[in-house]
């Protein structure tokens, strides 16, 4: 009896691929890399939809997929990605800005860094999608708070991070160059005199998508008082106020294509974590003073950035260049 040995095969031993139907299940960053491996007669081969996996084969070489992370990248550069801490160290050895951020401790220690700074940030080591993040605390009540949530949701330690102002811009790097960016800006709500800012949010909600609503916790209701609101507050017509304030997609900010605005130079800055950190294809955050201008400091990176909210970027059609360049135009 043959023996399965490798991803492919166990792939083809377990299902056999029915046309177009699991498509469905994948993440919108998933399917822009299939829908364009299938216009260049790429084979596909979708193993866990739900997670993103899949193959893809262009005669004899083949290319493993988690979503937009691939074989090309290694286990350690995938592991600094995903552990903010590790991200921040590695890239604080070279002269890429970061802002300074500790691991959560003793009260003694947390509140010494939030008196360095008077407004921090909080966040999970290794969560994506903006889950768990909490931006511009102002007090230490408030810090313990967002750190003891933390603990009991997300059962992992915590980082708390010097806050920094800025612009979110997220650049994606593919073969190490310089492939597209989106300004990212906060959701915000606009009052109409007659309904509550929680009901304003729901509304909002319904025209997006499920993974990237607003969440309706405990950070929102933070960010809503800190404009002396709250969620049952009506706000008055015309009057509009942020209702997070971090922006990324899945809690609800709103993407803009800057691809051709940012500066060349951050874009080399963004070419060149990638060749530190040696990973091909990267998300990273940028906080800048203005979008088109050189300052910047760098809060994250991501190993598997998703490739949807880039419009108009063919950024599909980059994905495959890079995986598989003899199908080029």
């Amino acid at each position: 009896m043959e023996t399965v040995t490798d991803l492919t095969s166990v792939a083809a031993a377990a299902a056999t691929e029915t046309g177009n139907s699991q498509d469905g299940q994948l993440s919108l960053s998933s399917q822009i890399i299939i829908t364009e491996a299938r216009k260049r007669n790429i084979k596909v081969t979708i193993i866990v939809p739900e997670k993103g996996l899949f193959t893809l084969q262009n005669g004899p070489n083949t290319v493993h997929c988690c979503s937009s992370l691939t074989e090309r990248s290694s286990v350690v550069s995938a592991e600094i990605c995903l552990d903010k801490y590790l991200t921040n160290a590695v890239l604080r050895q070279t002269h890429i800005h970061v802002p300074d951020q500790i691991e959560a401790g003793s009260s003694k220690k947390n509140n010494a860094f939030f008196n360095k700074y008077k407004r921090v940030v909080t966040k999970p080591p290794s969560q994506s999608m903006g889950r768990g993040v909490s931006v511009d605390i102002r007090s230490i009540e408030e810090m313990e708070e967002t750190i003891r949530i933390l603990r009991v949701s997300e059962d992992e330690s915590v980082i708390i991070e010097e806050f920094v102002e800025g612009e979110d811009v997220r650049v994606v790097i593919i073969g190490h160059k310089y492939a597209a960016a989106i300004h990212r800006t906060p959701p915000a709500v606009t009052g109409n005199g007659t309904d509550s800012i929680e009901t304003l949010i729901r509304a909002i909600n319904i025209t997006k998508p499920d993974d990237n609503q607003i969440p309706l916790n405990y950070e929102t209701k933070r960010c809503v008082k800190l404009s002396n609101y709250k969620l049952t507050d009506v706000l008055p017509a015309g009057e509009t106020i942020p209702v997070r304030k971090n922006a990324n997609e899945h809690t609800g900010g709103v993407p803009e294509d800057v691809t051709d605005i940012v500066s060349p130079y951050i874009r080399g800055i963004a070419e060149e974590i990638s060749r530190i950190i040696n990973i091909p294809l990267i998300g990273i955050d940028f906080l800048v003073p203005k979008v088109d201008g050189d300052e910047y400091t760098v809060i994250e990176v991501n190993s598997r950035p998703g490739l949807d909210g880039h419009e108009p970027q063919p950024m599909g059609a980059k994905f495959i260049d890079f995986l598989f360049p003899e199908t080029m135009n």
